[in-house]
């Protein structure tokens, strides 16, 4: 049986290892590109949506708890750049569809007769599907 591990460890090509070194300078700046922090995180998202209304509030201890195994997680600058605008994004998406919910109250009308789950691997087309 052989010991080698299941998962290799993945080495940044030289534009990765460049960027991640940009993303270094970023986050010893303190700037918050970098920044992980949930507060910042949902007030630039209120900012960039232009909306207040996030629903029902209980996502953020689960959000809270998410940021905070990526910060324990002791991935590089870049990824947490990329974790940053992830977050970003979901809780940007949350806001524009409450307000879209709440602009279109008949959507709560449409009765869902059979579900559709979409499940396939990365990159293969999935999202377009949906």
């Amino acid at each position: 049986m052989s010991s080698r591990l299941t998962v290799e460890v993945e080495h940044y090509r030289w534009p990765e290892q460049v960027l991640n070194a940009l993303a270094t300078v970023v986050h010893a700046a303190g700037l918050r590109a970098t920044s992980l922090d949930v507060d910042d995180i949902l007030a630039t998202a209120r900012r960039k949506a232009r909306l207040e209304d996030w629903g029902d509030e209980r996502f953020i201890g689960v959000f809270r708890h998410l940021a905070g195994l990526l910060e324990n997680a002791g991935i590089t600058p870049l990824a947490r750049m990329f974790s940053r605008q992830i977050l970003m994004k979901a809780v940007v998406h949350r806001l524009k569809i409450r307000d879209h919910i709440r602009r279109h109250p008949e959507i709560s009308d449409i009765p869902v007769r059979r579900p559709i789950f979409v499940v396939g691997f990365p990159r293969t087309g999935t999202t377009a599907l949906q």
